[in-house]
C-alpha cells in the first residue's frame, strides 16, 4: 500500500484532510470497492409502496395540517457544469473540418447519436429559450440556421466565452424554458415550485443551493434580479442561501503504478462527487428537506403533478415520523411493555422493511430503539422506461447497517456498484421495475428535536472508483458514496411509486426541445 511521506500527511491536514482519513481512501484504491449484493428488486408491496388515487389524495389534503410548524427547506445540488449537455456539440465543433447539415443528417441516420444530436440542434435552435440573446451574440446571417455551415456560428456562439459560455456554466444559470416576457433559468423554477409546497407556515419559502465558489456571485446575482418578482407575485419571503462542497471532503487519487497522484510535487486533491454533500445537508437547520436536482424542472404550465407528489411525499413521512416518534417515546419509557415491541416491530415490518430483532425482551427493545432511532427518508421512484440511474433493491446487508436482526435493507443502487460479471447479479438488476429519479423528502432530526449526525449512517465502503486523466496522466480517484446511496445507507427508507412526468431532467441541450420544457403554455404562444 502507498505509504504517505511527513510532506503528503501535512499537505492533508493542510486541506482538512485527516491522515486516518487519507490512509483509508489510499487502501480502498488498491483493494477496490467490494460490489453490493443484490437480493432482489423493490417492487409493489415488496419494498416499494404503490398509493391508490384516493389514498394519495388524502396525503394531498393532510400536508397542510402535517406541515405546520415545520421548517421547510428544499436542498438543490447545483454545482455541477453543463458541458456534459454540450458534449456532441462541442465534438463536432472541435473538428477540423466540421460537416455539414446534410453529412451530419446522414450519419445521424446510419447510426450516429451525436450527429443525428447535433442536426436537431441546427434545424431547431430557433426554439431554444436563449436563441434570442444567442442570435443577438452571433449577428445577423444571410444563411437560415437550418442549412449548410450556419449551425457552426450558432454553436461557437453559444459555448465559447466570448459568446454565452454555456459550457462553463451550471445548469442552474442556464436559459430553460421560454415564457412570453423572456426566458428562466432552472433556479427560477425551483422558486416557483418551491412556493407551491415548500413554504414554511411562517411565511418564508427557504432553499438552500450548493454551487461552486467559481460562480457563487452569478447566482447571487439573480437571486438578487428575480427573487423580489416571486416574492411580491406568491405573497411570502424568500430565503436563499448557498454553499460550496468542504475541501475536507476531497479525496486523493493514485497514478497508473499505485503511488500518490501529485501535481508539481504536492498531492492532488479531487472533489469527491454528489456523496459529499452529506456534510452540507447536515448543516442545515429544517425540520424536514426536499432534495431535487437543479435541471429537474418543467415550465409553469406542467408543474402540478410535480407539487401534487412533493405534499404526497410530505404526508407520507411526516405521518411515518409521527409513528415513529411515539413508538421511540414507548420503548424510552420505563416499564416498557410486550405490546410497545409488538407494535415497534408492525412498524417496521409493514413500513419500513427488514426483519426485527430477536431475543429477550430487553435485547428486542435495545434493538428496535436502533433500528428507529435514524433519520428517515421516502424516495419517489418512477417506473422504469430506459432512462438512465439507479434504482431500489433489497441489498443483502450487515447488520450494522441496517439494524439488529436485519440481513437486508432498501438502498438505491447503481449500475457501477454491482458485479454485473455475475449472471444472477446482472439478471437481478436487470428485472428492476422502478429507477430513481432524485426526488427525495428528509427528516434529519430525533424526537427531542437534535439534529442526528448523518456522518453516523453513511456506509464508507460504498465508495466509487473512477478513471479520470489530468495533464494527459491517467489516474484512478475515490468519489464518496453517493448522497442517495451510500451516504444514506443507514437511514431509515420508504420508496413511494411516482409518475414519471414527475421527472424531466435535462442531460442534452435537446431535451429542453422536448415537449416537456416546452410547455403548453409556450407552444400556444409560439403558434
Amino acid at each position: 500500500m502507498t505509504v504517505l511521506d511527513p510532506e503528503d500527511i501535512q499537505a492533508c491536514l493542510d486541506h482538512g484532510l485527516p491522515a486516518g482519513e487519507a490512509e483509508r481512501q489510499l487502501a480502498l484504491l488498491e483493494s477496490g470497492v467490494a460490489p453490493l449484493r443484490l437480493a432482489r428488486p423493490c417492487t409493489a408491496g415488496d419494498g416499494l409502496t404503490v398509493l391508490t388515487t384516493s389514498e394519495a389524495d388524502r396525503l394531498v389534503e393532510a400536508w397542510p395540517d402535517l406541515g405546520r410548524g415545520c421548517r421547510l427547506v428544499k436542498f438543490v445540488p447545483a454545482s455541477g457544469a453543463a458541458s456534459r449537455m454540450f458534449s456532441a456539440l462541442s465534438g463536432v465543433l472541435s473538428e477540423g473540418d466540421p460537416p455539414g447539415l446534410d453529412e451530419l443528417k446522414r450519419a445521424g441516420q446510419q447510426g450516429s447519436a451525436d450527429a443525428a444530436l447535433v442536426a436537431e440542434f441546427a434545424e431547431r435552435v430557433n426554439e431554444f429559450a436563449f436563441y434570442e440573446e444567442l442570435a443577438l451574440r452571433v449577428g445577423a446571417s444571410d444563411e437560415p440556421p437550418d442549412t449548410g455551415h450556419a449551425y457552426l456560428g450558432y454553436g461557437r456562439g453559444l459555448l465559447s466565452a466570448e459568446g454565452l459560455d454555456y459550457a462553463r456554466l451550471p445548469k442552474g444559470l442556464l436559459a430553460f424554458h421560454l415564457y412570453p416576457d423572456g426566458s428562466r433559468t432552472p433556479l427560477e423554477e425551483q422558486l416557483f415550485e418551491a412556493a407551491a409546497y415548500a413554504a414554511s407556515s411562517d411565511g418564508c419559502c427557504r432553499l438552500h443551493l450548493t454551487v461552486s465558489g467559481e460562480h457563487l456571485g452569478a447566482f447571487e446575482e439573480l437571486v438578487t434580479r428575480v427573487v423580489p418578482l416571486y416574492e411580491q407575485r406568491f405573497g411570502l419571503r424568500f430565503e436563499l442561501s448557498f454553499s460550496e462542497q468542504k475541501a475536507s471532503t476531497d479525496s486523493l487519487a493514485v497514478d497508473d503504478d499505485g503511488g500518490l497522484f501529485c501535481v508539481e510535487g504536492a498531492p492532488l486533491f479531487r472533489a469527491g462527487g454528489h456523496g459529499a454533500l452529506i456534510a452540507n445537508l447536515a448543516d442545515i437547520d429544517a425540520d424536514l428537506v426536499f432534495i431535487k436536482n437543479i435541471d429537474n424542472v418543467v415550465p409553469e404550465s406542467l408543474a402540478a403533478p410535480t407539487v401534487y407528489w412533493k405534499k404526497v411525499l410530505g404526508a407520507v413521512l411526516l405521518e411515518l415520523r409521527r409513528d415513529v416518534y411515539a413508538s421511540l417515546a414507548e420503548l424510552r419509557g420505563e416499564g416498557c411493555s410486550e405490546s410497545a415491541l409488538d407494535r415497534a416491530d408492525l412498524l417496521i415490518s409493514d413500513r419500513l422493511g427488514g426483519e426485527s430483532p430477536r431475543g429477550s425482551a430487553e435485547q428486542r427493545r435495545r434493538g428496535l430503539l436502533q433500528r428507529l432511532d435514524r433519520p428517515i427518508r421516502v424516495c419517489g421512484m418512477v417506473p422504469v422506461t430506459g432512462e438512465p440511474g439507479g434504482g431500489p433493491f433489497w441489498v443483502e446487508t450487515a447488520a450494522a447497517e441496517s439494524g439488529p436482526g436485519s440481513s437486508q435493507s432498501v438502498q438505491v443502487v447503481e449500475p457501477a456498484q454491482v458485479d454485473l460479471s455475475e449472471p444472477e447479479q446482472a439478471r437481478v438488476l436487470a428485472a428492476a421495475t422502478h429507477f430513481n429519479p432524485v426526488d427525495l423528502v428528509c427528516s434529519t432530526r430525533d424526537e427531542s428535536g437534535r439534529d442526528y449526525q448523518l456522518g453516523d449512517f453513511v456506509d464508507p465502503a460504498t465508495a466509487f472508483l473512477v478513471a479520470k486523466s489530468v495533464a494527459g496522466r491517467s489516474l484512478r480517484a475515490l468519489e464518496r458514496p453517493g448522497l442517495w446511496n451510500g451516504a444514506m445507507a443507514g437511514w431509515n427508507t420508504v420508496f413511494v411509486e411516482v409518475p414519471l412526468e414527475t421527472f424531466n431532467p435535462v442531460k442534452t441541450v435537446n431535451d429542453l426541445l422536448r415537449p416537456t420544457h416546452v410547455g403548453r403554455m409556450q407552444q400556444a404562444d409560439n403558434n
